[in-house]
């Protein structure tokens, strides 16, 4: 399964998305997978922010070689299914990507954009539950409660 996490600008969330998911998938053993990310409003090749990679660091992830990354019709194309972090996002996308290829991460993940490391803990917190509960609804873990 191909996975795509958009956000804004490819700096805070979908990057922190794509090296949480992948972390997890590796940790579970799961090769059937792959997992990138893009932003709606990037050209692409900016870092990704430092209280990001910091955040991260704290699940044992290194998202610091990341580079912003824009949208694309051939990344929505290789896509299995395109994971936006806010409603916004979703509603922007809708008439180009397909309905059924549509998905909203948890409840909606809140940009920490030019938040301090707390903020970007809270947010890494989030979306870490947040992608774990995408593995069960896909079916790749089934729900230990």
């Amino acid at each position: 399964m191909k996975i795509l996490f958009v956000c804004t600008g490819n700096t805070c969330r979908s990057p922190m998305a794509e090296g949480l998911l992948r972390h997890k998938a590796e940790e579970l053993g799961i090769k059937n997978m792959e997992i990138t990310s893009a932003g709606i409003a990037t050209l692409g090749g900016d870092e990704v922010s430092p209280n990001a990679v910091k955040a991260l660091k704290k699940y044992g992830v290194d998202i610091s070689a990341h580079r912003s990354r824009a949208l694309s019709k051939y990344l929505i194309d290789e896509s299995d299914l395109v994971v936006c972090m806010t409603a916004s996002h979703i509603k922007a996308l809708e008439n180009y990507v397909p309905k059924e290829k549509l998905k909203l991460l948890g409840d909606g993940i809140s940009d920490p954009y030019g938040g301090d490391e707390r903020v970007y803990e809270e947010c890494a917190k989030e979306i870490s539950f947040a992608v774990y509960k995408l593995l069960e609804e896909i079916g790749e873990i089934k729900c230990s409660q």
